[in-house]
């Protein structure tokens, strides 16, 4: 590759920097999104039921610790099964966004949804979530504030 030579850069020291790189530089360039991930969790109701049936998981376990009275395997085994459960609800739900899709992984990876960035009709902020609706069919994740944001922004975009 051929080189140029070095070029001085207001505030910063000589610099030297191919000519495909120069080129690069001026030449008008698409955004790309590069799959951003954000967290999520379902709907309110949805998230009541799942979030119920963990809890019972730590419940049991209590149960277990309180009737036998002395620290048993079985108690840790259970509490060990709810730590687990309780990580595949928060880190297995994620929306990732690319350059033309938006893709909503679940818990059940064939439950997954993909929609193509062109087929959203409407997107709107909601006080702990975000509201989106695809081919009439609508869909509210509840997501942290900053996330909700740049989704949207993304999305909106």
């Amino acid at each position: 590759m051929m080189r140029i030579p070095a070029v001085l850069v207001p505030g910063f020291p000589f610099v030297a920097a191919s000519v495909k790189s120069l080129i690069r530089l001026i030449t008008p360039r698409k955004v790309f999104f590069m799959n951003k991930k954000f967290w999520y969790q379902p709907d309110i109701a949805t998230s009541v039921i799942c979030w119920s049936f963990t809890f019972m998981i730590l419940l049991l376990s209590i149960l277990l610790w309180l009737e036998i009275t002395v620290f048993q395997i079985w108690t840790a085994v259970v509490f060990i099964i709810f730590c687990v459960v309780v990580l595949i609800q928060i880190f297995f739900r994620w929306i990732e966004i690319s350059d033309e899709k938006l893709i909503v992984h679940t818990i059940i990876p064939q439950n997954t949804k993909k929609f193509e960035l062109a087929s959203i009709e409407n997107v709107r902020m909601a006080r702990y979530g975000i509201n989106i609706t695809v081919k009439n069919q609508k869909y509210y994740f509840i997501m942290r504030k900053s996330s909700c944001e740049i989704l949207y922004n993304l999305i909106d975009s």
